[in-house]
């Protein structure tokens, strides 16, 4: 459902068996992250469609496999307000302030 309203686009790129393939895979890369609750997996997700499928070891998101590495002692609910945390601060810094950077890449593009 989350998907459905957030990502529409998925069911026309992927069709529906491309996309719930697609979305089971994500729940279990969620799952063997320590993600099972559903606001968890929710925002696992996110983080999959917004960096890519590997970006917990892509090397342009050290940051992100730091925060996983290192605080795997805490709770789900800490982990993602941690990752939340630094999400919002780099894509508040890639794409400025009032998405200043990102208007002004798509015009260029």
């Amino acid at each position: 459902m989350h998907c459905n309203e957030s990502y529409p686009y998925l069911d026309i790129k992927l069709g529906k068996d491309g996309s719930r393939k697609a979305l089971e895979d994500a729940v279990e890369k969620a799952k063997n992250e320590g993600f099972d609750q559903r606001g968890a997996v929710q925002f696992y997700i996110d983080l999959l469609i917004l960096f890519g499928t590997e970006f917990q070891t892509d090397p342009q998101y050290t940051w992100i496999k730091t925060i996983l590495d290192n605080h795997s002692y805490l709770g789900q609910l800490e982990k993602t307000s941690l990752l939340y945390y630094e999400v919002t601060r780099y894509l508040n810094e890639v794409h400025g302030e009032q998405d200043e950077h990102l208007k002004t890449s798509i015009i260029k593009f």
